[in-house]
C-alpha cells in the first residue's frame, strides 16, 4: 500500500503518545472505578446469599454469577441480576447449560421479576458509578 499524505498522517496520529504529566486519563479512571464497583458488588452478593443458590448445594466458596451479562451497564450492579453460585454451578452449569439456567432463574425470581429484568436490560440509562460505589460500601457495612 502506497503511503499517501493522508495515510502518513494517520500513521503519525496512531503513534502519538499520551501527554505526560496529566496523570490518569479518563478511560483509565473509569476502568478503576468499574473494577472497584465490581469487587464491592461481588462481596455484597456473596454476603447476601451466604451459600450456593442451587437447592442441592450448600457450598460457601462462592462466585457472583450474573443472569444477564455485565455488558448491560444498567443491570451490572442490580441485585436481582446476580446470585451466588459455587464454582461448579457457575462455570459448569450456568455457562454451559444456559437454557436450564434460565428456567432455574425464572423459577427462583418468578415471572414478574424476570420480566422486569428483561425490560430493564433494554432501557438505556446513565449510571453514576461513584454513587453505586457509595451505596455498595454502605450495604457491605450493614452486613
Amino acid at each position: 500500500m502506497k503511503r499517501t499524505p493522508l495515510v502518513r498522517k494517520f500513521y503519525r496520529m496512531k503513534r502519538k503518545p499520551i501527554k505526560r504529566g496529566t496523570g490518569l486519563n479518563r478511560k483509565s479512571v473509569r476502568s478503576i472505578l468499574l473494577r472497584e464497583c465490581d469487587k464491592l458488588f461481588s462481596l455484597y452478593i456473596r454476603n447476601r446469599d451466604k451459600v450456593c443458590q442451587v437447592l442441592t448445594c450448600n457450598k460457601t466458596n462462592l462466585h457472583c454469577a450474573h443472569i444477564f451479562s455485565r455488558r448491560n451497564i444498567n443491570l451490572r450492579w442490580y441485585p436481582d441480576n446476580a446470585l451466588a453460585l459455587c464454582y461448579y454451578h457457575h462455570l459448569h452449569w450456568a455457562h454451559k447449560e444456559p437454557i436450564l439456567f434460565t428456567e432455574f432463574i425464572k423459577r427462583k425470581l418468578g415471572e414478574r421479576r424476570f420480566n422486569k429484568l428483561l425490560l430493564k436490560k433494554n432501557i438505556i440509562e446513565t449510571i453514576d458509578i461513584k454513587l453505586v460505589i457509595a451505596w455498595l460500601k454502605d450495604e457491605n457495612k450493614r452486613r
